[in-house]
This record gives structure tokens, C-alpha cells and sequence, in this order.
């Protein structure tokens, strides 16, 4: 079965990393792009209206048969990949598929995403969206109505409970 792996790149440069990838290694990527609203800073501003990363700083890449991996995470605009016992955390093609599917549907859009209560468990990988910018994170503590989450394993956030929901799409992605 195909597997693709996340890198973590610098934020805003997902399509330079994956172009990149594709030049030097004939990597095939994934960054899943949403529709956002950007609202003006003053009133006379019109909305606009933008596709944007949805794992800002994120990128999916196909698995590469017998590729150095550390290499790979230093390539320009990438920093590391997600691990899993210092390996890299694999995602099955059906998780990417799912996840294409859901994307072209519509479901991430700004306009189409309501709040909806959440139980979120300590230790929970969490999809922390507060506006322009997407992180993917872990629960470390469960305050009243927010969360402290650790992101990149290094640095820890509180942040409103309305602003995550749970990453299950990417957690158990071996099955």
C-alpha cells in the first residue's frame, strides 16, 4: 500500500517546497488548499476571496523506496517531518484520499465551517485553525474553555477550544 509522510516546511511556502521536490527528487506531493475570505482592515476594503494551505506549514509527500530521509528534510523551505519513534510518521493513500475528497467537496471552506462541541482528550492531536494560519498540535492540559497545545514538540499555545477540532484524520492512519 502507498504511504506519504508530512514534512513541515516553512509556513507559505508549501508550493516552493513541493516544486522543489518534484525538481530534485520526482516527489509527488499533496498541500491541500481551502477556500478563505480575507476581510479588509478598513471598511471601505472589499473581501477577498483566496485559496489557502489548509496545514499551513505543512506538506504531504509520497513515500520515496529507498530514499534518505534526512536528506529529504533538508531540501530548501523544509525543516523536518512528522516522526513516530524518530521515524517518519507514515499516512496511508486512502487517509490522502479521503482527505482530497473532503477538500474538493468543500468541507474546510471558511464560509461552511460552523463550530460544533468537541470532547477533546488529553494527549488528542489536535487541527488548531485561529484564523490565517493552521498548526497541527497535541493536548498537554484541558482548561475550562481552552486548550494548551504543543506544537512542533517545542512550542505551547492556549487556545480557545472554538479554534481546534480533533486531528483523527491524520491519527491511526497505519490501519
Amino acid at each position: 500500500m502507498e504511504r506519504y509522510h508530512i514534512l513541515q516546511v516553512f509556513g507559505g511556502q508549501e508550493q516552493a517546497a513541493a516544486s522543489w521536490l518534484y525538481k530534485h527528487a520526482q516527489a509527488e506531493t499533496y498541500y491541500p488548499l481551502v477556500r478563505r475570505i480575507i476581510k479588509p482592515r478598513t471598511k471601505k476594503g472589499a473581501e477577498i476571496e483566496v485559496d489557502a494551505p489548509l496545514f499551513s506549514g505543512y506538506l504531504f509527500v509520497k513515500s520515496i523506496v529507498d530514499f534518505d530521509w534526512y536528506s529529504l528534510s533538508r531540501c530548501p523551505f523544509v525543516y523536518g517531518y512528522l516522526t513516530n519513534n524518530d521515524e517518519p510518521a507514515p499516512v496511508s493513500s486512502r487517509v490522502i484520499a479521503e482527505l482530497r475528497e473532503r477538500v474538493e467537496a468543500g468541507e474546510f471552506d471558511q464560509e461552511d465551517v460552523q463550530e460544533v462541541p468537541h470532547n477533546f482528550e488529553l494527549h488528542e492531536a489536535v487541527i488548531i485553525n485561529p484564523g490565517d494560519v493552521t498548526m497541527i498540535g497535541t493536548i498537554v492540559a484541558i482548561l475550562s474553555r481552552t486548550l494548551k497545545v504543543e506544537v512542533h514538540g517545542k512550542r505551547t499555545f492556549v487556545v480557545p477550544t472554538r479554534d481546534c477540532m480533533p486531528a483523527k484524520i491524520l491519527v491511526n492512519s497505519q490501519k
